[in-house]
C-alpha cells in the first residue's frame, strides 16, 4: 500500500485544527456569558468605576469571541486569528483583574482574588486546543508578563504592603507567592504547548490512518473488479498476499479467447465492437468469480484468469474447469440471443495447472499483480490449439487427472507445443456437439 500523500495529511490535520479552534471559540463565548453573569451577580457590591471598566472589557472580548466563532464555524478563520485570540484571551483576564484596582479593595483584590488567578489557566487552555505550540507559549509568556506588570505596578505605587514572607489573612502581599504565580503561568504555557503538540501528533496519526483506510478501501474496490467478493475480502484481511516480490504457488491458469475477432473488428464499427466485448466479458467474468477465480487481465479479445492465487483453493483445477464449462454454456446462450451477430459467437479456452510465480510486476510508475511462468505459457498455448483441434476447452494432463471423474474428456492426438519438449499429453473436455476422439 502506497503511503498517504503528505499534502493530504496536512489538509486533514488543518481540518482537525479548525474543528478544535471552533470548539475553543464556543468555550470563549461561555466565558463571555460567565463574565456577564459575574458582573450582574455582583452589581451591588462593586464600585461604579469597576463595573464600567469590566463591562466595557467584557463587551470587547465578546465582540472578538463572536467574530472568531462565526469565522471558525464557516471554516474560514484566518491563520493569524489564533495568535490574536491568545493575546485577547490573556489580556481580557488581565483587564478584568485591572478593573478590580478600581474596586473597594483596590490592588489587594487585583492580586489576591482567587478567581482572577484561576482565569488565566482557563483561557490559556483555549490556545492549546489549536494544537500550536508557539501560540500556547505566547499565551503563557503574556500571562506571566502581564501578571508581573500588575504586581510591580501595585508595589511600585505603594498600593499594597509587600512582604518577603509567606503571609495569609493579613493586609500584605507575599512577593514570593506572587512571583511563584508568575513563574507558574509561564511554565503552564509550556505545558499547554506540549499538550497542543500532542494533539497535533494525534491528528497527524489519525489523518494517516484515515488515508490508509481510504486507500485500502479504494484498493479493495479496485480488487473487486478482478477478484470474487470472497477473494477480495481475503486480500483485504491478508494484504501480504498481494505484496511486493514473487511467490511460488500451485495454481490453475485459464485463457479465454473470442474467435474471429479480427474479422469482426474489420466488419463492424469500433463502438459496436466495444459494446460487443463489454457484453461478452460482462457475462463471463462473473462466472470466473463465482468459482473462486481471479481475473488477471483482459487481453483485447480474451482474458486470463487464475485459480489458486492470491487465495489458495483446495480444488483449483476443478474450479477452473467448472468455471470454463459455465462460460461455454453462457456463450451458447448469448449466441442464441444474437449477441454474436452474423459472425456468431464462439470461444476457445485453455487450462493448465502447475507452479506459477505470483507477485507485483512493473515499474515504479505502474505496477500490477500477475502470475508468470511456464504454466501460464502452457495454458496460453492450449487455448491456441482449440481452433486446430476443433475443440472449445483444452486442458493439460494435470488438470485432466483432477477432473476426469466429473467431466468426460477426450485425449487429443500428439501435437507439438511451443516451449514444451516432446509432445505433452493434452485433453479436451467434451462439450455438446463435440465427439470423443480415440484415446
Amino acid at each position: 500500500m502506497k503511503p498517504p500523500a503528505p499534502e493530504r495529511i496536512v489538509e486533514l490535520v488543518a481540518a482537525d485544527a479548525a474543528r478544535f479552534e471552533h470548539i475553543a471559540s464556543q468555550l470563549r463565548l461561555v466565558f463571555c456569558v460567565l463574565g456577564m453573569l459575574t458582573i450582574a451577580g455582583n452589581w451591588e457590591s462593586n464600585s461604579s468605576a469597576n463595573l464600567t471598566f469590566v463591562s466595557a472589557t467584557t463587551a470587547v472580548f465578546t465582540a472578538w469571541a463572536a467574530f472568531v466563532f462565526f469565522r471558525t464555524r464557516a471554516g474560514a478563520a484566518p491563520r493569524w486569528s489564533k495568535w490574536v485570540s491568545a493575546v485577547v484571551d490573556v489580556s481580557f483576564v488581565t483587564a478584568f483583574a485591572a478593573g478590580s484596582y478600581l474596586n473597594y479593595s483596590g490592588a489587594y483584590e487585583m492580586l489576591l482574588a482567587p478567581l482572577l488567578v484561576a482565569l488565566y489557566p482557563m483561557v490559556m487552555f483555549l490556545a492549546a486546543l489549536g494544537g500550536n505550540f508557539g501560540v500556547s507559549v505566547l499565551a503563557g509568556a503574556l500571562a506571566a508578563a502581564q501578571r508581573l506588570f500588575l504586581l510591580r505596578l501595585a508595589v511600585d505605587r505603594g498600593d499594597v504592603v509587600p512582604s518577603d514572607d509567606a503571609v495569609y489573612g493579613k493586609e500584605m502581599v507575599s512577593l514570593p507567592d506572587q512571583y511563584t504565580i508568575v513563574g507558574f503561568l509561564f511554565v503552564l504555557g509550556l505545558v499547554y504547548g506540549g499538550l497542543g503538540r500532542l494533539l497535533r501528533l494525534q491528528w497527524t496519526q489519525s489523518a494517516t490512518e484515515t488515508l490508509q483506510k481510504q486507500e485500502a478501501q479504494r484498493q479493495q474496490q479496485h480488487f473487486r473488479k478482478y477478484l470474487s467478493a470472497a477473494t477480495a475480502q481475503y486480500v483485504a484481511d491478508n494484504p501480504e498476499a498481494m505484496g511486493l516480490g514473487g511467490r511460488r504457488r500451485r495454481a490453475a491458469v485459464m485463457f479465454v479467447d473470442i474467435r474471429d475477432f479480427t474479422r469482426r473488428s474489420e466488419a463492424e464499427r469500433p463502438e459496436a465492437v466495444v459494446d460487443f466485448l463489454n457484453t461478452v466479458f460482462g457475462a463471463i467474468v462473473p462466472l470466473v468469480f463465482a468459482h473462486g477465480g481471479t481475473l488477471d487481465k483482459f487481453l483485447g479479445d480474451g482474458l486470463m484468469a487464475v485459480f489458486g492465487v492470491p487465495r489458495q483453493l483446495p480444488d483449483a483445477c476443478g474450479d477452473a474447469v467448472r468455471s470454463a464449462a459455465a462460460i461455454l454454456d453462457k456463450v451458447r446462450e448469448l449466441d442464441a440471443a444474437g449477441v454474436g451477430g452474423e459472425l456468431g459467437l464462439r470461444i476457445g479456452i485453455g487450462i493448465a495447472y502447475g507452479d506459477v510465480i505470483a507477485g507485483n510486476v512493473g515499474t515504479a510508475e505502474r505496477i500490477e499483480f500477475t502470475v508468470i511462468g511456464d504454466t501460464v505459457n502452457f495454458a496460453a498455448r492450449l487455448q491456441g490449439l482449440c481452433r486446430d483441434l476443433g475443440r472449445s476447452l483444452v486442458i493439460s494432463d494435470e488438470v485432466h487427472a483432477a477432473v476426469e471423474a466429473e467431466f468426460p474428456c477426450a485425449r487429443m492426438p500428439p501435437v507439438k507445443v511451443k516451449g514444451k519438449s516432446g509432445t505433452p499429453t493434452i485433453w479436451a473436455v467434451v462439450r455438446p456437439g463435440e465427439g470423443r476422439a480415440p484415446r
